[in-house]
């Protein structure tokens, strides 16, 4: 039996940390009214990366970091009212994990697939991702990330994603896999870009042709070539980022980490893998002040 209070400390909304008060949590929950006494059903949970407060029935929870035990009311409904974070105001926490309690949404902008821009909404980007359902309240765990030097669309869960080039910040969802449905980028169709940097979704292979060593031709196979250049493992399903290059003179086979690529002669097209680079140190200085571009993607 508890009595609902309006004293104590609590911290976060639906699911609250186990050493917060558990009469002023229920009154704060609607498990139950200030002075009423009654039963309530209690589920214990793990501990959560961080907790949301806000207010509710005339009690502030408060917020808070990684915890390590929490718990929520049984049957009292998930409150609907969901804050959408702005991740853009997370970049300086890159590297870092943070819970939020949303509702999945078919509706709102995403970049990117399994890593999107920090701007896209986070409702529908969960969707997009697989982690949550339309319509579903759940807690989904998110990952800062760097920027990336590109972001692939894709069509997932009813939801269709959106390309980008360059952007400064990203995030993505613990819990989930990257997709195994990886489409490999044509390489010979990015001549016109030499000197640019792109990321892909890719898979490593270990069947395909490759020629050269560390600078390849743009028809050898990406997956295959990833693995040779040790950028990626046989399976491993990762974002890395292909810097483009002009036609080589020749191109010299080897072979490495199970990878035997070929020799060539003059090719027209050739790229490489940026490895460890995956912040945005090298983009061009314009890229947050390129407004028609903004304005052009709908974000301005």
């Amino acid at each position: 039996m508890v009595t609902g209070s309006m004293e104590g400390s609590v911290w976060g909304t639906d699911i609250y940390t186990d050493d917060s008060n558990l009469a002023a949590a229920a009154v704060h929950a609607g498990a139950i009214n200030n002075d009423e006494t009654n039963t309530v059903n209690i589920k214990i949970l793990p501990g959560e990366l961080n907790y949301q407060g806000s207010m509710r029935n005339g009690i502030t929870s408060s917020s808070y970091s990684a915890w390590e035990g929490s718990y929520l009311f049984i049957g009292v409904p998930v409150t609907t009212t969901i804050i959408i974070p702005n991740l853009k105001t997370y970049r300086d926490k890159i590297g870092q994990t943070f819970s939020f309690m949303i509702m999945g949404n078919t509706e709102g902008s995403v970049w990117g697939t399994d890593i999107y821009t920090d701007d896209s909404n986070l409702a529908a980007a969960a969707v997009h991702a697989g982690v949550v359902d339309k319509g579903e309240v759940k807690m989904v765990n998110v990952h800062i990330l760097p920027g990336q030097y590109s972001y692939q669309g894709s069509t997932q869960n009813g939801i269709t994603s959106l390309d980008y080039d360059a952007w400064e910040g990203s995030y993505k969802f613990i819990g989930t896999k990257v997709s195994s449905e990886t489409t490999l980028p044509n390489l010979k169709t990015y001549r016109d870009k030499v000197g640019q940097t792109f990321s892909f979704v890719i898979r490593g292979n270990t069947e395909g042709s490759v020629w050269g060593t560390d600078i390849y031709t743009d028809d050898s196979n990406p997956a295959v070539a990833a693995v040779h250049a040790g950028a990626i493992d046989k399976d491993e399903a990762k974002m890395i980022n292909v810097q483009i290059l002009p036609g080589q003179s020749s191109y010299e086979g080897t072979t490495r980490n199970g990878i035997t690529s070929s020799s060539y002669g003059i090719w027209e097209g050739s790229y490489s893998f940026v490895i460890n680079t995956s912040n945005l140190d090298m983009l061009p200085s314009d890229i947050t002040t390129d407004q028609s571009k903004l304005i052009k993607y709908g974000r301005l």
